[in-house]
């Protein structure tokens, strides 16, 4: 999980186009027995508003990581 939240850097998203939330990727590392991240972005372009959300999880036990990403069309959200 550490990995991909070094991967994901504010600086290399920017980079990608899409803004980051302050503190980037957060996680909680207080879990002895799980290790995950949430990453969230959000990026305007073209009239399009669009939301990713990168969700990391990881048991210590496996040697497996899962990771889920969510592209969300957030464009008509808080239209009215």
């Amino acid at each position: 999980a550490q990995e991909v939240k070094d991967f994901y850097t504010n600086d290399r998203m920017k980079a990608a186009g899409w803004n980051a939330d302050e503190k980037g990727c957060t996680g909680d590392s207080e879990d002895t027995k799980n290790h995950g991240a949430v990453c969230l972005y959000e990026r305007k372009e073209g009239g399009k508003d669009e939301g990713l959300a990168i969700i990391v999880a990881q048991d210590e036990k496996l040697p497996d990581t899962n990771i889920f990403y969510a592209r969300i069309d957030l464009t008509n959200v808080n239209k009215k």
